[in-house]
């Protein structure tokens, strides 16, 4: 039984040696032979000659020989019967073929080891195995077949299980696409809305700003107009007195002096009204307490205007950044509509 085994064990590596077709490396299958000897599947010979099957003449694919075949076609081409016959003999799988022991040659295997999960014969079950569990053969084979029937069975209740399963996961993954989109969408909402807030105090602080500088520029260049005013008057005083001075008439310096006699006594301590210095400054919002807020500005005084009026503390009206953001708003959700959206 032994040499039985190993003959075949040889056959089968002729077999791989010889009888399988050169362009798909598998057994022979309705072998054709060409006129230089060389045989192939039918079937691969006609794919390597493309979808038609008529042609005159064919090349081989292995010695490039060319085979003439006339009117004939590729599957009128000499068969190898004798050829497709060693392949069948290689190929055949035994029949009730018993199996010898690998350790005691020419002893069949009647049992089985449990324990060392391999097949025996009698005269390992005396020696190297008698204290392990052992099996007749074929009552080990059928209650392993039985086995391996009830796999199908379970494997289709387990494979619903899984498709449920696999589905549930479907719809959670749609699930998750859909509700982080929305949640993105209204993030992206709401940040458009604080933008629109924050640009609205921005804005706000920057009229105040604005408003401050135009009234302290006002201030000013009224008092700078005043100051050039009585500048000039000075420096006329200063020349005129020069004038006066110089005159030796005593009656001519007397019409001199009583002409200018009343600006002589105006200007020796003019009116020159003093400016505070500018205070004014920044100062950001610790806490936003539910509404956006950059912060305020603090100007307890920056000086007062001539009718006694004060230009000072600047009060920071928040229901201001509602008018200004609504407008906003609006805006930046005509400008969102052409930015890009991240695909959800």
């Amino acid at each position: 039984m032994a040499e039985g085994g190993r003959y075949r064990s040889s056959l089968r590596e002729f077999g791989e040696k010889h009888l399988q077709c050169s362009i798909c490396h598998d057994w022979y299958k309705n072998p054709k032979t060409l006129t230089c000897l060389h045989s192939f599947c039918k079937e691969c010979f006609m794919g390597c000659h493309g979808s038609s099957s008529v042609t005159s003449c064919v090349k081989c694919p292995v010695c490039r020989k060319v085979t003439y075949i006339g009117e004939d076609n590729i599957s009128d081409l000499l068969t190898d019967f004798k050829l497709a016959g060693m392949v069948e003999a290689v190929t055949k799988e035994p029949v009730d073929e018993e199996q010898t022991c690998s350790d005691h040659v020419g002893k069949v295997c009647c049992g089985f080891c449990f324990t060392c999960d391999q097949v025996i014969c009698f005269l390992c079950l005396k020696d190297s195995h008698n204290a392990h569990e052992v099996g007749e053969v074929g009552e080990v084979v059928e209650i392993r077949k039985e086995y391996v029937k009830e796999r199908p069975m379970k494997c289709e209740k387990s494979l619903e299980d899984v498709a449920k399963a696999r589905k549930m996961v479907s719809k959670m993954e749609k699930d998750c696409r859909s509700t982080i989109g929305v949640i993105r969408q209204s993030v992206e909402s709401r940040a458009v809305e604080e933008i629109a807030r924050v640009t609205a105090a921005k804005q706000r602080i920057m009229d105040e700003l604005n408003k401050i500088q135009n009234d302290r520029m006002k201030l000013l260049s009224k008092s700078a107009r005043k100051l050039d005013s009585e500048e000039e008057d000075l420096r006329k005083i200063i020349k005129n007195s020069k004038v006066v001075i110089a005159v030796r008439n005593d009656y001519n310096f007397l019409k001199k002096y009583t002409k200018w006699e009343g600006d002589f006594a105006h200007y020796p301590n003019p009116d020159v009204k003093h400016i505070a210095p500018l205070s004014v400054g920044f100062y950001p919002s610790s806490k936003s307490r539910g509404r956006v807020d950059l912060g305020t500005l603090r100007n307890p005084d920056i000086g007062r205007d001539e009718d006694d009026s004060c230009v000072g503390t600047v009060i920071p009206n928040h229901d201001d950044d509602d008018k200004y953001s609504s407008e906003i708003y609006k805006n930046v959700k005509k400008w969102r509509g052409n930015w890009p959206r991240d695909n959800v």
